[in-house]
């Protein structure tokens, strides 16, 4: 959610294979009319892997966790 226009991005994907996190986070990534400064997810296992992370890093996108369903 971006937090100064309420912005929220989601995507449904299938699964929880760390190359499907990556292409829809790009696919997301492209489609937003702004850039993506930051990311924020839950503790899960999709979420927490070598390959989400080298993306955030080589794209500049900080991440960090947030609890689930919060705002």
């Amino acid at each position: 959610m971006d937090l100064f226009s309420g912005w929220v991005e989601m995507c449904a994907i299938l699964g929880k294979k760390a190359e499907a996190i990556v292409a829809a986070t790009e696919a997301m990534r492209e489609g937003l009319p702004f850039d993506l400064k930051g990311m924020g997810t839950d503790n899960g296992e999709e979420f927490i892997n070598y390959e989400l992370d080298r993306y955030c890093h080589k794209t500049g996108v900080q991440r960090f966790r947030r609890r689930p369903l919060q705002e």
